[in-house]
């Protein structure tokens, strides 16, 4: 979970008994609403997320290192020449000081 576009919580996946989930759900203005986005990320089992409050999207982090951003309506993959290699119990954290992940 993290913050959202306009001070809303975001959540994504997470996992029930028959294993790994792809939803996302928005709490706003006091109730949960489950999104229908177009192209949710794949379910890896584990993620980190943050807002960036510079650009104004979720930043999801999945335990492959794939990278996706939430606008407030769908995902979207961010393609990086290079990532950190796989690994688990990761967070994800941003720095207003530096306006950046």
């Amino acid at each position: 979970m993290a913050e959202g576009p306009g001070g809303s919580i975001l959540m994504f996946g997470g996992a029930d008994k028959e294993g790994p989930l792809t939803d996302t759900w928005i709490f706003s203005a006091g109730a949960w609403k489950q999104a229908r986005p177009a192209t949710p990320p794949r379910a890896t089992g584990a993620y980190a997320m943050a807002f960036d409050e510079k650009r104004g999207v979720s930043v999801l982090v999945g335990l492959d290192m794939s990278i996706h951003e939430w606008d407030g309506s769908d995902w979207r993959q961010v393609k990086t020449p290079a990532s950190p290699p796989l690994r688990s119990e990761f967070s994800l954290s941003y720095d207003p000081g530096l306006g950046a992940m």
